[in-house]
């Protein structure tokens, strides 16, 4: 397959691997921030901390 054919089909992978990354990004600091919320809810309560340590 010639280049001009791939240009022609709309081949461009860097905008959509940065667009990829910057969604990994996003999605990776939202789950820490919830576990991070998670933990703390776990910690103020005793009972659910006994529970979750139960079952790791």
């Amino acid at each position: 397959m010639s280049p001009n054919r791939l240009s022609k089909v709309g081949y461009h992978p860097t905008p959509r691997r940065r667009l990829h990354r910057h969604f990994c990004k996003t999605i990776s600091t939202k789950s820490c921030l919830a576990e991070k919320v998670w933990l703390r809810r776990i910690s103020a309560c005793p009972g659910l901390s006994m529970v979750v340590a139960a079952y790791p």
